[in-house]
């Protein structure tokens, strides 16, 4: 027996997108033995939620946290591909996600608007064991030495550091010491940053469950957002990422709700029969 699969890449961030089968029954093991054989970040299982009228998305990382609640660069493969299959004929419309729906809208054949929904800065629902109202001035120690970050939430946890250009090559270093830290009982993902104007940063990636990746769209918005928050960048902002670019938008701060946007590209990139192991 197979599966056939579809491969999507975002701004580098490389998923499978099974294609709808009512049959397939995703599990860790699975989901691993197809990211090792197609190299991929994740996948992606998408289905026809009848109840809400909308194509739903479920994600499978390649080790634990098996399921995150949410992934920006991911979601716009899944926009694309629910059209594709049929799933909508609409342009805006939404998927829903362990995080809650959210809307995008088909700008073009490879371009993606998400509304993310707002970011959460209460430390108990990012979460983040940490006392004040907010994390965004956080502190975290590792090999002897204090790191300031920046925490919150984009329907799953990022911890923001910034960072000289020069050391954003430690990505591989502190990445896996923040993401597993016990300071974050649901591990979190980890964003380094370098600011280069009021309206351009450059961002590196270490994603839980994942390890580093060239691009992460909820990770961008977190950078940006923590970009605005601490050197009141403005509302529209670059971010420069190791597969691209991502386009982000804020105009919100702690006080005022305002949900985050993302704009980037996703495309096909190819398809595949995976052998499954000893049938469904």
């Amino acid at each position: 027996m197979f599966l056939e699969v579809e491969s999507w890449d975002a701004t580098g961030n490389t998923f499978v997108l099974p294609r709808p089968d009512p049959q397939l029954q995703m599990s860790p093991d699975l989901a691993q033995a197809i990211c090792r054989e197609y190299e991929t970040d994740g996948v992606i299982v998408t289905t026809f939620d009848a109840s809400e009228q909308a194509p739903s998305m479920k994600i499978w990382n390649r080790r634990p946290p098996w399921n995150p609640e949410m992934c920006g660069n991911g979601i716009r493969a899944v926009a694309l591909a629910a059209r594709n299959w049929g799933m909508t004929d609409q342009e805006k419309f939404q998927i829903i996600t362990d995080a809650g729906p959210k809307t995008v809208e088909i700008l073009s054949d490879s371009q993606v608007r998400v509304d993310l929904g707002p970011p959460i800065f209460d430390p108990r629902k990012i979460p983040v064991k940490w006392p004040d109202a907010n994390a965004m001035f956080a502190k975290i120690k590792l090999d002897k030495e204090w790191f300031d970050m920046s925490c919150l939430s984009m329907g799953n946890p990022h911890a923001v550091v910034f960072v000289d250009e020069a050391d954003m090559r430690k990505t591989g270093k502190y990445g896996p010491l923040i993401e597993n830290h016990p300071m974050f009982p649901n591990k979190t993902n980890v964003e380094f940053v370098h600011m280069i104007s009021q309206s351009r940063i450059k961002v590196r990636f270490w994603e839980r469950g994942v390890g580093k990746t060239l691009s992460c769209g909820t990770g961008a918005a977190a950078a940006m957002v923590a970009t605005c928050f601490l050197y009141g960048a403005k509302s529209r902002l670059e971010a420069i990422v190791e597969g691209g670019k991502l386009i982000l938008e804020w105009d919100g701060s702690e006080e005022k709700e305002a949900p985050v946007y993302l704009t980037g590209e996703a495309r096909q990139t190819g398809t595949a029969k995976f052998n499954l192991p000893g049938g469904r």
